[in-house]
């Protein structure tokens, strides 16, 4: 397959690989089997009036479904300019005060590990991803709401704790990543390779796994974003590559840092 471009620069490394592989995997986002998200401990506020509101109740990691029934309402948290925690540790990035570095093939990954840098490690961002009662009418598994031509392609939970799971993390650090390397170029940040808003989420629908034969990188590929490598390849893969493992139904998607000896 010849290497797609785009705006002239190569991003043969941004790809996504159907494998089974040891690697080192970033943020709490390692399959959508389990839940561990922590309790949320916030309570509706009283209102004025003499009416009694019934606070949230604390969630059951048992029972991940019930998210959705009893979650408060809250803005999610920002500083005095509104800027996220991961936001606020890009700004300088997305500003072009502080310059990503290409590498050799001018390809995406050194901005997609740019963006995981950004991330914070403390635990503040939990995991939640509900299998028996779907939540993509509210949540699509990222930390903050992704928006592409003037639209949300991918939603955060309405309770303001910014957690995420592995297909909506790794979905946000690719938008992020195609957005900060468009603006260091001095290109539109909405526009990845032509694709429209009903492209993005259509890709999202093959980043999530929602069909027969649908992986990141069927998403990558048929938007010309950049080509798959086989599992006899491994020592092809980089740090900032997009991977996906099927270790147990349905598997999930990773961001490749490194590896691990085994």
């Amino acid at each position: 397959m010849n290497i797609p471009t785009i705006f002239g620069l190569q991003l043969q490394r941004h790809l996504s690989v159907c494998l089974l592989a040891m690697t080192a995997l970033v943020g709490a986002s390692t399959g959508c089997k389990t839940s561990k998200v922590a309790a949320s401990q916030q309570s509706a506020a009283a209102p004025t009036s003499a009416k009694t509101v019934t606070p949230a109740t604390n969630l059951d990691p048992s029972k991940p479904e019930s998210r959705r029934f009893l979650y408060t309402p809250k803005p999610y948290p920002v500083d005095e300019r509104g800027f996220s925690t991961v936001d606020k540790a890009l700004a300088k990035y997305y500003a072009r005060e502080q310059l990503v570095q290409d590498d050799e093939e001018g390809a995406l990954n050194p901005y997609v590990m740019a963006v995981i840098s950004g991330y914070p490690l403390d635990g503040s961002m939990p995991y939640h991803c509900s299998w028996k009662v779907r939540e993509y009418d509210i949540y699509n598994g990222v930390t903050q709401d992704m928006w592409y031509k003037g639209m949300v392609v991918a939603k955060a939970y309405p309770d303001g704790s910014r957690c995420s799971y592995c297909c909506g993390f790794t979905f946000e650090v690719f938008n992020r990543a195609m957005k900060l390397r468009n603006i260091q170029k001095g290109l539109d940040p909405d526009d990845f390779n032509g694709m429209t808003f009903g492209d993005l989420f259509n890709a999202l629908q093959f980043w999530y796994i929602e069909g027969k034969g649908d992986c990141e990188r069927r998403a990558i590929e048929s938007y010309g974003l950049g080509y798959g490598i086989s599992v006899d390849d491994l020592e092809k893969v980089r740090p900032g590559d997009f991977l996906s493992y099927d270790t147990t139904a349905p598997g999930g998607p990773c961001c490749h840092i490194h590896w691990l000896a085994a």
